[in-house]
């Protein structure tokens, strides 16, 4: 008899990333980026996670000033 977890699991739920099983941390990371690739901005979250959280910069104000 298979456990109640395990089959949510294993449906592969569209509303729930996969769960981490810490025995197979490999499948699971491509398991996540595809459930991450299937949403919307699915590209800028895997960017996110990738290169880190966007930080905000400082900026220059040219306005009113000649070159």
């Amino acid at each position: 008899m298979s456990s109640n977890s395990y089959d949510i699991q294993a449906a592969s739920s569209d509303t729930r990333p996969p769960m981490l099983d810490r025995t197979d941390y490999e499948s699971w990371s491509q398991r996540i980026r595809l459930y991450c690739r299937g949403k919307e901005n699915g590209l800028l979250i895997l960017q996110s996670i990738d290169q880190g959280p966007f930080e905000l910069g400082t900026t220059k104000n040219t306005l009113g000033t000649t070159p």
